[in-house]
């Protein structure tokens, strides 16, 4: 992290990774660059980009007036977008949770935001203390996000300002032992920042059978698996949890997040008002909201396990080619391979021009998460540049 100086005063900033474009636009799958080079992203925003960069911004601005955009009335007053983008949110999600409960949903900025709504509403509603996350998770990087997340930098830098004792990480993939102290097991369907992983068959349904042994409440992370990154609306809700996060894809771009929890959950946490606790001054704010109602009208525009079938394929060659092992699925992939070999493809296929981050501990596993309207020239010369890559041999 560099300094800054600003008159009298140093501003910490965080400095960009060495080498890396200066981005002067983006579109579609493309960055274009200010040294007149464009790139193809798979990184997407980390992942948030599902529909490529730029569209939902086109199509808000397309169909909707700065007057209409441009207001901010925080959560004690509300406005017509929010109205329209709550119902269409709880019935799109609504129509795949199993059981068809009643839901609510609080429509907010980050991802980090939607998991510390989540997790407040976990502790207020059962009253008790103890949090269970898994190793390998993030969920967020301030306040209880922190704290779920297996990140130890992170948690060591907050050490001194905030509590991790009632927060217990057991190993992903398996169902743990829970007491009457835990108010909630939180959990990603498929680990994206340790390198896309997907957890073993009847995993998440075991955690939803645990938590009801004890009266915990589940919470399903679905910020970056969800709202189609996989191929499908959300990623892990057979498990049919009691809080589920939303963000990166829910708005393709544009900042936006949403915590969605069955009735019982919030009348329990908030009783018939969640506002005042979920509150800020952009709480649903109309330009988050035109970019839901955005995203949504683009799935119900397209067939999306349609688009996202052709990755596979043509990463299967890259697997084929390289001494990388291919895992994920519908837009979210990972290429894994040993210690510092994705860290060092991830460089080199800068230079070819190509952004791709490298996950996982260990800088082995090149993470890949497209846009699921990439063209299909773009696609074979993102295999090309990964296989011609002296690293990925």
């Amino acid at each position: 992290m560099a300094t800054r100086h600003h008159n009298r005063v140093d501003l910490p900033i965080w400095s960009p990774k060495e080498g890396a474009p200066v981005w002067e636009r983006a579109t579609g799958e493309f960055v274009h660059a200010t040294d007149g080079r464009d790139y193809i992203d798979l990184s997407m925003g980390w992942g948030a980009c599902l529909w490529g960069h730029g569209l939902v911004a086109e199509r808000i601005f397309e169909h909707y007036t700065p007057a209409e955009l441009a207001q901010g009335v925080g959560s004690t007053q509300t406005t017509a977008i929010r109205e329209r983008a709550e119902q269409a949110l709880v019935e799109w999600v609504g129509a795949r949770w199993p059981g068809s409960p009643d839901l609510r949903v609080g429509i907010l900025h980050t991802g980090a935001e939607a998991v510390e709504a989540a997790l407040k509403t976990a502790l207020a509603a059962t009253g008790r203390t103890e949090i269970v996350a898994f190793e390998g998770a993030y969920h967020g990087s301030f306040g209880s996000a922190v704290a779920a997340s297996d990140t130890p930098d992170a948690r060591r830098a907050f050490a001194p300002t905030f509590s991790f004792d009632d927060v217990r990480h057991v190993p992903f993939g398996e169902v743990p032992e829970l007491s009457e102290r835990t108010a909630c097991v939180i959990v990603e369907p498929v680990q994206g920042s340790a390198g896309v992983v997907i957890p073993p068959d009847g995993f998440l349904v075991g955690l939803r059978a645990a938590c009801d042994r004890v009266g915990a409440l589940l919470i399903l992370d679905d910020v970056l698996a969800g709202c189609g990154r996989t191929g499908v609306r959300m990623e892990g809700i057979e498990c049919r949890p009691d809080v589920l996060t939303l963000a990166k894809a829910l708005c393709s771009g544009m900042m936006g997040s949403a915590v969605v929890m069955t009735s019982d959950v919030a009348d329990a946490a908030w009783g018939s008002d969640d506002a005042p606790r979920l509150s800020s001054t952009y709480y649903g704010h109309p330009f988050t909201c035109a970019a839901i109602l955005e995203v949504l009208a683009l799935h119900s525009q397209y067939d999306l396990a349609s688009l996202c079938r052709h990755f596979e394929g043509a990463l299967r060659r890259v697997e084929d080619a390289t001494s990388f092992t291919l895992r994920g699925k519908g837009a979210f992939w990972a290429l894994a391979g040993a210690k510092d070999q994705a860290s060092q493809v991830s460089t080199e296929l800068l230079e070819r021009g190509v952004i791709a981050d490298a996950a996982g501990s260990d800088g082995d596993v090149l993470s890949l998460k497209p846009s699921v309207l990439m063209r299909d020239e773009s696609l074979e010369r993102v295999v090309s540049a990964i296989i011609s890559c002296p690293s990925a041999s």
